[in-house]
């Protein structure tokens, strides 16, 4: 352990009184500065009200250092305004940082930004558009509605969470869990917390969270770059005295705080220490640490997370991010070849690979035996994302080690892809064929979609595949290409005549709708589908049937759109932790796994295969252990109007 490198932003180690109007010196000429980044007026297009100078004389009087006034945008088309640089106060140790909060998609705040901005359609272009302008985003009241932590990753650019709304502290646990899911996910990164009040022009909403931050000077430019960095403390009234890391030793102290706890990797607890001090001692594998810390009275305040380097680029993360993910120049190092060692020992006698494997993991030679024995079992499959993730990966060691085995592997790999694909287009689960409901057309968890691109990507010569493919299985592959096509189109559920969407999988034979698991019924499906359209979206110069089969989804999307409902997490009467759907007027949509073929209605279902109309009529397990909603249908109607204006004539 003494090696160990931890990485923390700053230094953060001072010494205050709990009065927090003024400054703080902290350590190297540096000062504490008390601020809310969250905070509306009625001054807007649509009220002559200037109530802003009130408001922030609110703030300063309750000894705040700085303000951002974060009007929705969408309320500001006409006046454009963002900065009230004539409202700061300096000599009284208060400024205005200029900002806002984009609302006309996911709500998310645009702090320190140099212009106004506007027409954002996505939460994604929307921290773009912030950074553009400067700015640092910040994603606001995250369960309302609903960002999951794979869209908050998959977001460039996003590093800032707002885990404390004060219209919203029942959200605060939920928020604080995707915190900790965003960053212990393997394809995750450090990601800085946010407190705020998200005053509506209340003085009595002030001071329900804040933030200190630790900068040089009280500039507009020093506290957004310190933001930017992750120098500053969420809080909702504790105040700290020092957090520092030191060593293989994380320090913390507060004024007022009664309890320390230190948590981890999915938010586990590592340990709890009573009192105003705690230390942590790092044990290596944490990946990071971060400190909550709580008072006689319920207040907290938590520190920004200390990052923990892993052993090696591939520990700790999935093997999804180590087969697709890695730097370029990764892929060809020792460490890379030891793994596709394991990829080509995985690989089964048909040519497929199996799910569900964490191929990058070290083998012992008694588990090389097994799996050298297991060679011939039928479990080589599509789903979950199963073998076209390890043909990329092959594809990605050949082109830089132009080893002949990775070719040759990944071309067993494509003949088993073709291998499998029924006469009428569609793709089984597993190949060879096993009972049950694997035989159906799998479009469940993007299998068919996964194979289709692959298969497109060889097609268009893709640089990563032109070198690997073998040229004497070009010609089949674009058949398969262009009866899976095919297939889709042939198994959209049609109503009254008109297209619609999908089930997640489909009879073979008969290309109905079709069941998998007991409490996954035929029905029209709010997930896959979305994965179909925005995958035929990509189709260049698509055909009046694909247009045709394009509209129609989109228009049944808009309709089954189940408006302004979001998550509640809480605690049952069993004091178990549970989840419910609640009527939110300020969240946003959300789709339903399944509806009814009959109705169109959502349904649920556990293992009993018995509908169910409501989430809170199913069994605690399968409520709690199933992604029963879905925004994916979201991003295809954002994508929709620019395809349609290029394509619809």
């Amino acid at each position: 352990m003494d090696k160990l490198r931890i990485v923390f932003p700053v230094i953060m180690s001072f010494t205050i009184n709990l009065f927090t109007a003024a400054q703080i010196p902290a350590e190297d000429g540096y000062f504490w500065y008390k601020g809310n980044t969250h905070t509306h007026a009625q001054y807007s297009d649509d009220s002559e009200i200037n109530d802003v100078p009130e408001i922030a004389k609110w703030y300063m009087e309750a000894g705040y250092n700085f303000l951002l006034l974060s009007e929705h945008n969408d309320h500001l088309l006409r006046r454009k305004t963002y900065c009230y640089d004539y409202l700061s106060r300096p000599k009284k140790n208060f400024i205005m940082i200029c900002g806002l909060e984009l609302s006309q998609s996911r709500h998310i705040t645009a702090l320190g930004i140099n212009r106004f901005i506007a027409g954002e359609k996505s939460l994604k272009e929307g921290v773009t558009l912030t950074l553009e302008a400067g700015g640092v985003p910040i994603l606001n009241h995250p369960m309302d509605p609903v960002v999951t932590a794979r869209k908050f990753i998959s977001t460039e650019g996003l590093n800032h969470i707002e885990i404390v709304n004060g219209g919203r502290l029942h959200d605060t646990p939920a928020s604080i869990a995707l915190w900790d899911s965003v960053m212990s996910d393997p394809e995750g990164r450090i990601i800085y917390a946010v407190a705020a009040d998200d005053n509506h022009y209340s003085k009595k909403r002030v001071g329900k969270g804040w933030i200190m931050v630790l900068a040089k000077s009280l500039t507009k430019d020093e506290i957004k770059e310190s933001i930017r960095a992750g120098n500053f403390y969420p809080t909702t009234g504790i105040i700290l005295n020092k957090y520092k890391s030191e060593g293989n030793v994380f320090n913390v102290s507060s004024q007022n705080g009664d309890t320390i706890k230190f948590f981890g990797r999915y938010g586990k607890l590592l340990e709890t220490s009573a009192g105003k001090d705690a230390k942590y001692i790092f044990r290596g594998n944490e990946k990071y640490v971060r400190a909550e810390i709580t008072g006689e009275d319920g207040k907290k305040a938590w520190t920004q997370p200390v990052m923990i380097p892993q052993e090696s680029p591939a520990a700790g993360r999935s093997w999804q991010y180590v087969a697709l993910r890695m730097p370029d120049e990764w892929y060809g190092s020792d460490e890379s070849v030891k793994i596709a060692e394991n990829v080509l020992l995985y690989q089964r006698n048909s040519g497929g690979w199996p799910k569900n494997t964490a191929m990058h993991l070290p083998l012992t030679d008694s588990i090389k035996a097994i799996i050298k024995r297991d060679k011939e079992i039928n479990d080589a499959i599509f789903d979950n994302s199963a073998t076209t993730t390890e043909m990329r990966f092959l594809a990605k060691m050949y082109n830089k080690t132009k080893k002949p085995v990775y070719r040759e592997s990944f071309n067993r790999g494509l003949k088993f892809i073709l291998d499998a694909q029924y006469e009428n287009g569609g793709w089984p689960m597993f190949w060879p064929l096993r009972k049950g409901y694997y035989t159906h057309i799998t479009f469940n968890d993007n299998a068919i979609v996964n194979i289709l691109a692959l298969l497109r990507d060889i097609i268009n010569n893709n640089p990563l595949l032109t070198e690997i493919t073998d040229l004497s299985l070009k010609k089949a592959v674009e058949t398969a290409y262009g009866k899976g096509i095919e297939i889709i189109l042939r198994t959209q559920i049609t109503v009254n005549g008109k297209p619609t969407v999908w089930c997640a999988q489909h009879d073979e034979n008969t290309l109905e709708p079709a069941a998998a698991r007991s409490y996954e019924l035929p029905s029209f499906s709010g997930g896959e589908s979305a994965a179909l359209v925005n995958f035929l979206m990509e189709i260049p110069d698509p055909s009046p049937e694909i247009i045709r089969s394009l509209q129609g989804a989109v228009e049944w999307f808009e309709a089954h759109r189940i408006r302004n409902i979001r998550w509640d997490y809480f605690t049952n009467n069993e004091g178990m932790k549970d989840r419910r759907i609640v009527y939110d007027p300020a969240a946003g949509d959300l789709w339903a796994r399944f509806y009814d073929l009959e109705t169109g209605e959502p349904f649920f279902c556990d293992r009993d295969g018995i509908k169910k109309k409501s989430l809170e009529e199913i069994g605690y397990e399968r409520r709690n252990g199933y992604s029963w909603y879905t925004d994916a249908p979201q991003n295809v109607i954002d994508k929709y109007p620019e395809w349609k204006a290029r394509w619809v004539r």
